[in-house]
């Protein structure tokens, strides 16, 4: 087995922990070196395994997929739950790739990234998974491929079709309808942070700052790009819901069915399969 992470999560509070131990032995802990900050661990319906836990069971399952972190096994203490997850190596976050090392994407990366996003969600959405939280920072990025992988399910649930009533991952990504009405669907609410996503990517900022420039909705992209991944961006962060495409619109969307031959090679080696 490659080397792997572990993430610890304390049961009943918050905790802030970091694995600083390197295990150089054969075993299966070879190399422990990440920080994770674990917020709200919700208890699974069968009362021991948490809930990020069965989701990462869910959508880790074979046949798997490519873009999304795997989790290799989890062990329960009576305080801690430990998750050894995937080791991503030569990876940054999305959020540190534009703003602390590189900056934002040309077209064509972006185009190639976000697809690769939008495959992950749908796997997820296939085996009853809800992200709830899709944002750069939760996106890593492996600089020698381009590869991505979505990682953090602490704010996810379960999928279904009724309106969830808490409020989704992280403010910066609230859409319209959860500042009006505190509710919302779980597909209109993830394409709209897809598109705050892919407007990031290629702007290098967000395209809302607070509440009240959201429910303004008004779309402001600050360089140039093609009239079809303007019209994506656009689609993505209508303000009602219903306007909205869905997840596999967005896979049939112009700008995406074009692609460059690089493009279609990384594509066929990195799609993703889902349970049909």
């Amino acid at each position: 087995m490659k080397c792997i992470i572990i993430m610890i999560i304390f049961r009943n509070r918050p905790l802030e922990y970091k694995c600083v131990q390197k295990h150089l032995s054969c075993d299966v802990n070879r190399r422990l070196t990440r920080m994770f900050l674990c917020l709200h661990p919700q208890p699974g319906r069968k009362g021991k395994v948490p809930l990020e836990v069965g989701l990462l069971k869910r959508v880790c399952a074979v046949p798997a997929c490519p873009s999304i972190i795997q989790m290799h096994e989890y062990i329960l203490r009576r305080k801690y739950i430990f998750i050894f997850m995937e080791l991503l190596e030569s990876s940054m976050s999305l959020e540190d790739y534009i703003y602390k090392n590189i900056g934002p994407m040309n077209e064509e990366k972006a185009k190639h990234a976000f697809r690769q996003i939008v495959q992950a969600v749908l796997h997820c959405h296939s085996r009853g998974v809800f992200h709830n939280d899709i944002k750069p920072n939760n996106i890593m990025y492996q600089t020698t491929t381009g590869q991505i992988k979505l990682i953090d399910f602490g704010y996810g649930d379960l999928l279904h079709e009724e309106k969830y009533k808490y409020a989704p991952g992280t403010l910066e990504y609230w859409p319209p309808e959860w500042c009006l009405f505190k509710k919302y669907k779980a597909e209109p609410v993830t394409v709209w942070t897809l598109g705050v996503t892919l407007f990031e990517l290629l702007c290098g900022k967000m395209p809302f700052k607070g509440k009240l420039e959201i429910m303004e909705c008004k779309i402001f992209i600050t360089r140039e790009v093609s009239v079809d991944c303007k019209d994506m961006i656009e689609k993505c962060l209508c303000f009602r819901p219903r306007d909205r495409p869905t997840l596999k619109d967005i896979l049939n969307h112009p700008w995406l069915l074009l692609v460059t031959n690089t493009d279609t090679n990384n594509e066929n080696k990195q799609m993703c399969t889902s349970r049909t």
